[in-house]
């Protein structure tokens, strides 16, 4: 067999001062001494050559040039072996890092990483994290299939919120599959859209300090819902907008039952009526007995009542709520049914100004009453004054002066105020012409 002689980068033995050994396709046996060495002496690399054609180098710094794996611009590549142990470039022809630099990352963790502390995807392309051969991590790109988002869960490679967390559709988690934290002031927040919780169990809110809560709200899967916590300034605390309705209750019956604005009006029953009618609206169906009732449980009388027609008893008598508009029921004739203090009188400690008793006794300090027409119209000179044997006449027919009703039905239906005082205004204003009458017809008499 002919033996070629390998003639790259000979060592040569004038300038090495060595004793020079050819290297050939025999292989070559160094068992009688010698190092098999190989490579220049040179600032020159060694070049190694098939087919006439450059395949590798080893350059004069000690790197590897391996011309085939050489990239065309495009960044650093991996080299892998492949199953018949020839190295080759990972991905072939496709660029699959995002810069220049490559840095692999270890099982145990990487350092001294600066800038270069990133994993994931640079193009469209979705990251996904597997455990297992299972895709369990979804960091959703921004491309046809949806927005930025994460998908948490076996499969859930199409996330539906910017954090999605479940099993792809199955519902296959166990009791305690999520556990969210908020912020460092306990905030958990959504942007453009409303929260939604979907529970199998109901929901339960618990506060306290690390490692010791207590539950304060819960939510049963009838939609039953609970509050309780004694060191709560109020059981139920709602703070809203400048209108709208701050709390709004509805059923399939009646619709409408209750609703509170929030501007603090508020309509019980079925709501009808525009919440501006009043700050309290009381709207009552039809074959409803009692719109509202105060019950004192101490005495476990009703002291309040308002009836649908907007009838009202105040007292702890039952009595007979339709009698009027406004009912007192009282047990004892001296009990005060009405009083009217004025707080700032006797230095603050209060006075009574108007008082009205069980009895029908009325008290006040003055009174005035608004009237229509004065009697002044006596005093014109139009006016028809009765003559006094006519009035004399009248008198001793009907037992009272003109203009008047008798006792009797006085005495069944009482007096008007105000009429009484313009009538009794009269007869003074009249009194006072028949005693200038009389004055005149003196004068007469005393200068005869």
């Amino acid at each position: 067999m002919t033996k070629k002689i390998i003639t790259c980068a000979l060592l040569s033995a004038s300038l090495a001062g060595v004793a020079q050994m050819n290297w050939n396709t025999g292989l070559n046996n160094f068992s009688g001494g010698g190092s098999p060495n190989f490579g220049t002496l040179s600032n020159h690399p060694v070049k190694f050559f098939t087919n006439s054609i450059q395949r590798m180098s080893l350059e004069t710094d000690g790197s590897l040039k391996i011309n085939a794996l050489a990239g065309a611009g495009d960044g650093d590549h991996l080299l892998v072996v492949d199953a018949n142990g020839y190295l080759k470039q990972a991905g072939a022809g496709t660029v699959y890092n995002c810069s220049s630099t490559l840095i692999p990352w270890y099982g145990d963790g990487n350092k001294n990483m600066g800038a270069f502390n990133t994993i994931g995807t640079c193009d469209n392309t979705d990251f996904i994290l597997k455990a297992n051969n299972i895709k369990l991590m979804c960091i959703k790109a921004n491309n046809s299939g949806g927005p930025y988002a994460v998908g948490i869960g076996k499969d859930n490679l199409s996330p539906v919120g910017l954090l999605d967390v479940s099993d792809g559709g199955t519902n296959s988690f166990g009791t305690n599959a999520t556990r969210l934290y908020g912020d460092n002031a306990g905030s958990i927040e959504t942007y453009g859209t409303k929260m939604t919780l979907i529970s199998w169990g109901g929901l339960s809110y618990q506060s306290g300090v690390k490692g010791s809560s207590s539950e304060v709200f819960s939510i049963d899967n009838s939609g039953n819902t609970a509050m309780a916590n004694a060191d709560m300034a109020g059981r139920l605390k709602i703070t809203a907008g400048t209108s709208g309705y701050a709390s709004y209750i509805t059923n399939a019956t009646d619709g409408d039952v209750q609703a509170i604005w929030t501007n603090g009006q508020a309509a019980f029953g079925k709501i009808t009526g525009a919440p501006s009618q009043a700050q309290l609206n009381v709207n009552v169906p039809s074959g409803t007995s009692n719109a509202f009732d105060i019950y004192d449980i101490a005495s476990s009388k009703v002291t309040f009542r308002v009836l649908p027609s907007g009838k009202t008893r105040l007292g702890d008598q039952p009595g007979a709520t339709n009698a009027a508009q406004l009912n007192v029921n009282l047990n004892g004739s001296s009990v005060d049914a009405i009083a009217v203090w004025d707080q700032s009188a006797n230095s603050g400690s209060g006075a009574v100004n108007f008082k009205v008793k069980a009895n029908g006794y009325t008290y006040c300090r003055e009174l005035q009453v608004m009237t229509g027409a004065f009697p002044d119209y006596v005093f014109d000179q139009s006016y028809k004054l009765l003559p006094l044997s006519q009035l004399k006449t009248y008198i001793a027919a009907n037992h009272h002066l003109p203009g008047f009703e008798n006792a009797e039905y006085y005495e069944k239906n009482g007096i008007k105020t105000s009429e009484m005082f313009v009538k009794q205004q009269e007869k003074i204003e009249e009194l006072t012409l028949y005693i200038m009458e009389l004055e005149k017809r003196l004068n007469i008499l005393e200068n005869k």
